[in-house]
């Protein structure tokens, strides 16, 4: 919630919320950026979603209803780090034109590939290999006929990537949230 308010480019906010939690995501939604932030935050509001992640995406979408020309950002809460930067590079490519995009990391593991007995059969080359961050931007037309279930490959238009950044890595397990804790505590942040 900060880094879209942060950003200055997103004037609007749903948030669809697991069933029978709208009212504790609208009381994060709105105590998300305190008026002491310095920002302009924008209007927040939680719709009930559902159990699984393709209908609360379809929730969202119906509540904001889009219309022709808008920009549409999907933000998943496993990246609750993303930095005001990020939101902003992915808006300014969609009204440069793109019809999606995605930020990005290069991958710096080695990746092996492994046969279904667990057998090593080889290195994959990195080069070429990205990870994908939040959010994922789209033009209402490319989102409007996209099976919800994989956007980025559905929305029948190229994906364009602008630069990811470091803080804005998933959140997933205990190990993530302890080096998300050390960031947000070397910050400042609460």
């Amino acid at each position: 919630m900060r880094a879209l308010s942060r950003s200055g480019c997103v004037e609007r906010v749903v948030v669809a919320g697991p069933p029978g939690t709208v009212a504790d995501y609208r009381d994060v939604g709105t105590s998300a950026v305190p008026a002491s932030a310095g920002v302009d935050r924008c209007p927040v509001e939680v719709v009930p979603g559902t159990d699984d992640r393709v209908g609360s995406l379809r929730s969202a979408w119906n509540a904001v209803a889009p219309g022709p020309g808008d920009v549409v950002l999907l933000h998943d809460v496993e990246y609750p780090c993303t930095p005001p930067e990020t939101v902003r590079a992915v808006v300014e490519a969609l009204r440069a034109g793109a019809g999606a995009v995605v930020p990005v990391e290069a991958v710096t593991d080695t990746v092996k590939r492994t046969a279904p007995d667990d057998l090593l059969l080889g290195t994959r080359d990195r080069d070429g290999l990205r990870r994908t961050l939040a959010p994922w931007g789209f033009t209402a037309d490319a989102l409007a006929d996209a099976d919800l279930a994989d956007p980025l490959t559905t929305c029948g238009t190229a994906v364009h990537t602008v630069p990811g950044h470091p803080h804005g890595m998933r959140v997933r397990t205990a190990f993530d949230r302890t080096v998300l804790e050390a960031l947000l505590q070397a910050e400042g942040e609460p």
